[in-house]
């Protein structure tokens, strides 16, 4: 920094280092600096460089200036800046005595940021008198006068006696006197917005906010105005910074015109919205009707997605991530990366719901899997599955390999299933059934002729006739097998090419008749494992009192 008067006034702001005027209970004040401000005594002030963490700015007094110029245009008072200044960037930077100086500066609107103290050739004021001046009046001040006038003289001709003391008096009195406040400077500051270096001060203490950088950029425009920086120069500035690179040099040719998104190719856009995360797409829709449509016609990344909804939370599921959403009262509390945030007047159900929409619509979607669970009172069920059937009936068919649904009635099942293509979708998954009504138009769908897998938890009690299996590979259903279910088994499922493994799950039934279909007058006990061949194959069937598998082995 420049070296400080040792005598300094600004404002309300009175501080001396001179020891000609202290006596012996003499105490330094500086009127309106925080508690515990340090000050450093005719000795140039060099400042240290300023970091935050990460970030960085070198020993320059023009980036320091350029900080308190860029608190002052925040409107706040010197002693408000100071402490937000030195909180930010550090203490012992600057002292407060030279902060108020280039404070009140820029406050009378003088914002020359380079300007010398030492440059003037005299003195405009007691405060910028160099110090060697103030030591010569000190020392006058301090000695006695060779004649003093006597009280006939009634101290009429003082000024001829003690003519330094008057001086200093008049001046301190002059200081001492109300002034009108000095009003803050409210234009902006044009004649530094194409100025980089200062622009470059503005941007190193909106990042030493800790904020992220759109947040700080909405601030610094919000300050010096929307046109003094481009948003991708100031991202450039601010990755730099945050990186510990206090450096003002650039590769960047600033001058050059960049291409806007909407001047690039498609395919190039594309190729650069696919890098982005599945939340950062999500919130690129939001920018515009346009590029919502164009988003939508992206692969949007995502291949597992699961919704379920309880009486009280919603769980919704993209691959590995999760978001929870929670009842709270007429609010709705979301759980998300280790965070959460109460959304006022939110309902759990309709926010997960809109969420996972927004996911639904892209016509790019291709899923490994897709799980819904709705498992509320019957009042609230009806409401959402008229919502889940409208935005599966606005999006397009579903292109899906595997589906699970717990919690609908047949009926409801054979509404989803139509919505997902029927080539692709292989596996179906179903739980706790409502109902077995319509389990004829089930079957009958080519969603369930098409697909190779089928499972059925073991609450899910199918009334089923067993030729309807035959054609899956695989399949685990709650369902009783008689003995004539046993023979389609034998004479037709096992003969099947596709085949691989098949169980039955059920309650208290007698194994030894559907045994005796695969090996006649079998004897052995209702548990184990038999093995059964055919001309082509051999099956391992495995059995007990509540299942019956049977595995292809060759």
């Amino acid at each position: 920094m420049d070296e400080s008067p040792s005598i300094y006034f600004r404002g309300n702001c009175i501080s001396t280092t001179c020891t000609g005027l202290r006596g012996p209970n003499y105490d330094r004040k500086c009127y309106g600096a925080p508690p515990n401000v340090g000050y450093v005594n005719e000795t140039s002030i060099m400042p240290r460089p300023i970091s935050q963490g990460a970030v960085t700015i070198p020993n320059s007094q023009i980036a320091i200036r350029t900080c308190i110029l860029y608190e002052h245009l925040h409107g706040k008072t010197v002693t408000e800046a100071y402490e937000n200044f030195c909180r930010k960037v550090g203490n012992g930077v600057i002292d407060f005595r030279s902060f108020g100086f280039w404070f009140d500066r820029f406050r009378t609107g003088n914002h020359d940021l380079g300007y010398d103290i030492d440059s003037e050739l005299e003195p405009r004021s007691l405060a910028e008198m160099h110090k060697d001046i103030m030591r010569n009046i000190l020392r006058e001040l301090n000695s006695e006068p060779t004649n003093s006038p006597g009280p006939s003289d009634h101290l009429q001709d003082e000024d001829e006696y003690f003519p330094v003391y008057n001086q200093l008096k008049d001046l301190i009195q002059e200081l001492k006197e109300e002034q009108d406040p000095v009003k803050p400077v409210t234009d902006l500051v044009k004649p530094f917005e194409n100025n980089r270096k200062v622009l470059w001060g503005y941007i190193y203490f909106e990042c030493s906010q800790s904020n992220s950088i759109f947040e700080a950029y909405e601030k610094m425009c919000e300050t010096v105005g929307k046109n003094a920086v481009k948003y991708w120069e100031f991202e450039y500035w601010y990755q730099k910074i945050k990186a510990g690179d206090s450096s003002m040099e650039s590769d960047i040719d600033f001058d050059k015109e960049i291409r806007s998104l909407s001047a690039m190719p498609i395919d190039i856009v594309g190729e650069i919205m696919n890098k982005l995360k599945l939340e950062e797409k999500l919130l690129m829709r939001k920018v515009s009707k346009s590029l919502r449509g164009f988003m939508d016609k992206l692969n949007i990344g995502v291949e597992k997605i699961s919704l379920k909804i309880y009486n009280t939370t919603s769980v919704l599921q993209f691959d590995e991530k999760e978001v929870i959403y929670q009842n709270r009262k007429d609010n709705c509390k979301v759980l998300y990366d280790n965070q959460e945030k109460l959304v006022k007047g939110g309902k759990y159900a309709i926010m997960a719901l809109h969420d996972w929409s927004m996911v639904m619509k892209n016509q790019k979607l291709k899923l490994k899997e897709l799980q819904f669970t709705l498992d509320v009172d019957l009042g609230d069920h009806q409401k959402l599955y008229k919502t889940i059937k409208t935005v599966l009936e606005n999006s397009s068919y579903l292109n899906v390999e595997k589906i699970t649904l717990e919690g609908f009635s047949v009926r409801e099942i054979i509404k989803i299933l139509q919505h997902c293509k029927s080539r692709t979708l292989e596996e179906i998954v179903l739980g706790s059934l409502t109902d077995n009504n319509y389990i004829e138009k089930l079957v009958d769908m080519k969603q369930w002729k098409e697909a190779r897998v089928f499972e059925s938890s073991r609450n899910c009690i199918m009334a089923l006739p067993i030729v309807h299996l035959l054609h899956f590979s695989k399949f685990d259903v709650s369902m009783p097998v008689s003995e004539f279910g046993a023979m389609l088994i034998r004479n037709q499922l096992l003969k099947s090419s596709n085949f691989e493994r098949g169980c039955f799950r059920m309650l208290n039934y007698d194994p030894m008749k559907i045994l005796n279909v695969f090996e006649q007058n079998y004897s052995g006990g209702t548990s184990g494992s038999i093995t059964y061949n055919d001309e082509e194959s051999e099956f391992r069937i495995h059995f007990d009192t509540m299942n019956f598998e049977i595995i292809k082995c060759i």
